[in-house]
Order: structure tokens, then sequence, then C-alpha cells
């Protein structure tokens, strides 16, 4: 699987493809502790975001503890 990681002075996200033409995304706000996953299906191609189960999917809102947990939950695709 190949992901993408995209940088903006706000933001970090990592974006991946599956075979069907989905694209989906994890984001991490700067500072937040929450992440943010989405998902374009290739059919509608309209954004659908949501924020991940904190309970599960929270880091200590470092860069290096965003990745840790996108990367963790990535690999679970």
């Amino acid at each position: 699987m190949n992901i993408t990681e995209i940088h903006n002075s706000a933001a970090i996200g990592w974006r991946w493809n599956n075979r069907h033409g989905a694209t989906y995304e994890i984001v991490w706000i700067r500072g937040a502790t929450r992440l943010r996953f989405g998902v374009k299906p290739a059919k509608t191609g309209e954004w659908v975001t949501v924020v991940m189960d904190e309970t599960r999917w929270s880091c200590d809102g470092t860069e290096h503890g965003a990745r840790a947990r996108a990367h963790e939950f990535i690999s679970t695709c």
C-alpha cells in the first residue's frame, strides 16, 4: 500500500487508495490529540469525514505520536 504524507502549517495528512478506487485519509491538526478519518468513494467523489474514536485512536499531540497512530490504523486496513 502506498501512503502519501501531506504537510501544511496547520495539519498533516496520510492518504492512500484501495483497489476499488476509494481514497482514504487520516488528518492530524497540529497540537491536537484527536485524529480525523475521511473516505472519498470513487463513485461519488465526495469526502465523508469523522473524528476517530478517541478511546482507541488518540495521540499525544505530537507529530511523532500522530504519525505512529495513523500508521497503526492504516496497518489494520
